[in-house]
């Protein structure tokens, strides 16, 4: 009886514990952040091309606009990241021709 309830402290403990780092990566963003409108212009005024998609990310702990555009003037594909709170563009990529093909998998299988 007693061994029951010992395990049973320590897999109500292992829950308790794997959902906090559950709920921790799913943060939610900060209420300071600017719109996505606002982001959106910021990336297509640094590369001009048609939005194939966007979200707000954390990645490494700061809050990012990323965008995906295909650009006009070499058809690639580009990410294009935008800091969350500032507006200011961070990054512009050109995704490799397998990011590309995995990206349009994965549109083709939500639709």
């Amino acid at each position: 009886m007693k061994k029951a309830f010992v395990k049973s402290g320590i897999t109500a403990i292992a829950l308790i514990l794997a959902g906090t780092a559950y709920a921790k990566g799913k943060a939610r963003p900060p209420k300071d952040v600017v719109s996505i409108e606002t982001a959106r212009n910021a990336a297509t005024k640094s590369l001009q091309g048609k939005v194939q998609s966007e979200q707000l990310e954390n990645e490494d702990g700061k809050w990012v606009y990323s965008f995906d555009l295909k650009s006009t003037g070499d058809s690639k594909v580009h990410e294009v990241q935008v800091d969350a709170r500032t507006g200011k563009l961070l990054t512009t990529s050109a995704e490799s021709d397998d990011e590309a093909n995995e990206n349009e998998n994965e549109a083709n299988e939500t639709d």
